[in-house]
């Protein structure tokens, strides 16, 4: 996979034709998987492309924070929290035990809260909220730990 984002970079990074530039983009965020920073810095994307790689990856426009500790990729509209990635110490270019957190957020009631979690530990978390915006429904990896969806409060 190296070699193929490898090649996709030097035939396209420089050419800015919006085509062949769009190409180029839409090739990337094919390609890499989580962790994203960590597979960019190995495959030589330069950090100057990161944020319009994660546009493609999350369909919606983006910016990319940094902090000490970790990376954040941030929806230019809500400002939600897409893709967190942790910086950890490097042996070279290469960074070791990187660990990473993907959100989504698909509640008409609540749409700056996450509906799901995602680690790059494969555990996740799904949340389902209310037209009060109260929790409904949890689930993560070891089963359903809240289910309200469906059931009508006391005294109605």
């Amino acid at each position: 996979m190296k070699i193929t984002i490898k090649s996709i970079l030097k035939e396209n990074v420089n050419d800015r034709q919006e085509e062949t530039y769009q190409k180029f983009l839409k090739g990337v965020a094919k390609r890499i998987k989580p962790p994203y920073i960590k597979n960019m810095i190995t495959y030589d994307v330069p950090e100057l492309y990161w944020h319009e790689v994660f546009d493609e990856i999350f369909g919606v426009g983006v910016y990319v924070y940094t902090t000490n500790t970790e990376y954040q990729v941030i929806d230019n509209i809500n400002n939600n929290i897409l893709y967190t990635e942790d910086i950890q110490l490097y042996v070279g270019n290469e960074p070791l035990n990187v660990s990473w957190r993907r959100y989504e957020y698909n509640s008409n009631y609540c749409p700056l809260d996450w509906t799901k979690e995602v680690y790059s530990d494969n555990t996740f978390i799904k949340r389902e909220f209310n037209d009060l915006g109260e929790l409904i429904y949890y689930e993560d990896e070891n089963g359903v730990g809240i289910d309200k969806r469906n059931k009508k409060e006391d005294g109605e």
